[in-house]
C-alpha cells in the first residue's frame, strides 16, 4: 500500500515540472539568385490550324431529290361516284375526301353554299351535332365539310383500323344532315357577327370590295359568306335543297389517301355508299363576266396609318390552256419572295412587308389582284411603282434568271402538296373537280420547264393588261384622293365598306 502512495506522490510530482525549452526555429534558407527564363523556341510559338480543303469555298449543291407526284388509281361505284385512290402504308392513317363537283358558284342566293357546307357539321336525323362529334372523338378521328366557289364535301382522318367506322359516319353526316331550325339560327348568328367584324378588318374590305367592283350582279360579286340581307332569309327550306341539288353520288369524288389498298377501299366504300341513290340537278352555266373599266375606287378608313392597296381584274378559270405560261408569269411578277413587285416595294422601297400577285382560278374565271399595304404617305408612290411594273412586264422579256428561279419555284413546291395523306387527298380531289388528268401533277414540273421567256411575254400582254384593272385602295380618303387623282387613271369614286356610295 506504502508502495502504490509513493508512486503516485512521485507522479504528481513529475506532471508539475515546467515543460522543457521549445527549440528555436532554423534559420532561414537564402533564396536561389534569379535567373531569367528560357527563351520559347520559336516551334513552340502559336499558330492557328490552317483551314482544311473543303473550308475554302462553299460546299457544291447535291444532286436533286428525285420526285414523282403519284398518280390515283381510279374505280366507280354502283351508283356512280368516282373513286381515286393512293395508297400509303408507312403510317397506320386513312383520309376519305368527299366532294362534289360544283361549289357555291350555282347558288341562288349569296352565303348559301358556304352556309349548307357549315351545317353538314351540326349532327344528322340520327346523331345531334355533340352525339356525332363524341362519336368520331371515341376513334380519334378528325373531320371538316365545307363548300368553297367550286366544290363542296368533307374529309375525315382515322387509323387505318377505324376506317369501317370512320366511313360510316362520314355517308351520315352526307346522306343525312339534320338543318335542324335551332341549329340553323345559331349558325346563322356566328355568319352575321363574323360579317360584322369583318367591316372593320382592312384586309377582309379589300377582298370584299373587289370581287363587288369587278363582277357586279355575277355569281361571284360578293363574297362567298354572302351579305347580312340575303343570310336573314335563309332557312331549313332553302338548306336543304341546295344540299340535295349538290350532294349526289353521280356528282361526287371520294379520294381514298393512307394505308389501304384500292380494292378495299372500293369494296368499304361499296358497302357504305353504293345504297345512296339519288338524280343530279343539270348545272348551269356561268354567265361571262363583265368587262372591267379602269378607274380608282377609294375605301375610306379616316385617319387609318396605312392603306391596302390592289389591282383587280378578271382572270381566268382553272382549265384555261394558258394555265402553265400564265402560272411561270404570275410567280416572276408577284408570286414568289423574289418576285418584281417584292423587290420593288419591301426590298428596294421598303414601303410594305411584302407585295404579291395571284389568280383565283375557278371553273368560271375568277378575280386576279397584285397588292400590297403600305404606310399612307407611300401610298400613292407605291401604286406609280405598281403602274411602272406591269406596264413593264409587258414591254420587257424577263430574264434567264428571273425564268430559271420562277419554274425552280414552282417545281420545288410541288411536294408540299402531298407532304400529308389529308393534303394529297385535296390535291388529288381537285382534279376530279375540274375533270383534269390523273397524270396532271406528275407531268407539271416536264410543262414547266418548256415555258420559254416568249411565252412570259406573251402572257404578260394577254392577262396583266393594266387597262382592265381598277385600283382599290383602302384607307384615309382625306390623305389619299387628292393625290390619287393626279395619277388620271379613271374615275375616282369613294365606297364604304358594304361597297356602297359615299358623298
Amino acid at each position: 500500500m506504502k508502495r502504490i502512495f509513493a508512486l503516485l506522490l512521485s507522479l504528481a510530482a513529475a506532471s508539475c515540472q515546467p515543460p522543457p525549452p521549445v527549440a528555436p526555429p532554423p534559420a532561414p534558407v537564402p533564396p536561389a539568385p534569379t535567373q531569367s527564363a528560357p527563351a520559347t523556341p520559336a516551334a513552340l510559338e502559336y499558330a492557328p490550324t490552317p483551314d482544311a480543303p473543303f473550308r475554302q469555298g462553299p460546299p457544291a449543291p447535291g444532286a436533286e431529290a428525285a420526285w414523282q407526284a403519284p398518280v390515283p388509281e381510279e374505280g366507280k361505284l354502283s351508283n356512280g361516284m368516282r373513286v381515286l385512290v393512293i395508297t400509303r402504308s408507312k403510317l397506320p392513317i386513312v383520309v376519305v375526301n368527299l366532294t362534289t363537283r360544283h361549289g357555291a358558284d350555282l347558288q341562288p342566293s349569296h352565303g348559301l353554299g358556304s352556309f349548307v357546307g357549315e351545317m353538314l357539321d351540326e349532327g344528322t336525323t340520327t346523331r345531334s351535332a355533340l352525339q356525332l362529334s363524341d362519336d368520331f372523338e371515341n376513334i380519334g378521328a378528325i373531320h371538316q365539310s365545307w363548300m368553297d366557289w367550286d366544290a363542296a364535301g368533307l374529309w375525315v382522318q382515322a387509323l387505318s383500323q377505324h376506317f369501317d367506322r370512320a366511313l360510316e359516319l362520314t355517308a351520315d353526316m352526307v346522306q343525312n344532315p339534320r338543318f335542324d331550325p335551332a341549329d340553323v339560327d345559331r349558325v346563322r348568328s356566328q355568319r352575321l357577327a363574323t360579317l360584322a367584324q369583318q367591316a372593320d378588318i382592312p384586309q377582309v374590305i379589300l377582298q370584299n370590295t373587289i370581287v363587288r367592283v369587278t363582277y357586279g350582279n355575277h355569281p361571284y360579286g360578293q363574297p362567298l359568306i354572302g351579305t347580312a340581307e340575303a343570310l336573314k332569309k335563309i332557312d331549313q327550306k332553302a338548306l336543304r335543297a341546295y344540299w340535295a341539288a349538290r350532294f349526289t353520288p353521280s356528282e361526287m369524288i371520294a379520294v381514298v389517301v393512307g394505308d389501304v389498298t384500292r380494292q378495299d377501299a372500293i369494296a368499304k366504300l361499296e358497302k357504305t355508299f353504293g345504297g345512296w341513290k339519288s338524280k343530279a340537278a343539270t348545272p348551269r352555266p356561268l354567265p361571262p363576266p363583265p368587262k372591267v373599266a379602269p378607274g380608282i375606287v377609294i375605301v375610306d378608313r379616316p385617319g387609318a396609318a396605312q392603306a391596302n392597296i390592289a389591282f383587280a381584274g378578271v382572270g381566268v378559270p382553272r382549265t384555261s390552256p394558258d394555265f402553265d405560261p400564265l402560272m411561270v408569269a404570275n410567280t416572276i411578277l408577284g408570286g414568289m419572295f423574289s418576285s418584281r413587285l417584292n423587290l420593288n416595294l419591301r426590298e428596294r422601297h421598303g414601303w410594305t412587308y411584302g407585295a404579291r400577285s395571284g389568280f383565283d382560278m375557278r371553273h368560271g374565271p375568277g378575280p386576279f389582284t397584285a397588292s400590297a399595304a403600305v404606310d399612307s404617305p407611300n401610298a400613292v408612290p407605291a401604286i406609280k411603282e405598281m403602274i411602272d411594273e406591269l406596264d413593264r412586264f409587258a414591254k420587257a422579256p424577263v430574264t434567264d434568271d428571273e425564268l430559271t428561279l420562277a419554274k425552280g419555284t414552282l417545281i420545288k413546291s410541288l411536294p408540299g402538296r402531298f407532304e400529308s395523306d389529308s393534303s394529297a387527298a385535296t390535291s388529288i380531289a381537285w382534279l376530279g373537280v375540274y375533270g383534269l388528268a390523273l397524270d396532271e401533277y406528275r407531268t407539271r414540273p416536264e410543262r414547266f420547264q418548256k415555258v420559254t421567256a416568249a411565252d412570259v411575254q406573251a402572257m404578260a400582254r394577254k392577262h396583266f393588261d393594266r387597262s382592265k384593272m381598277r385600283i382599290v385602295v383602302v384607307g384615309d380618303r382625306k390623305a389619299l384622293e387628292p393625290e390619287l387623282k393626279k395619277l388620271g387613271i379613271g374615275a375616282v369614286t369613294v365606297v364604304d365598306a358594304e361597297s356602297k356610295p359615299v358623298k
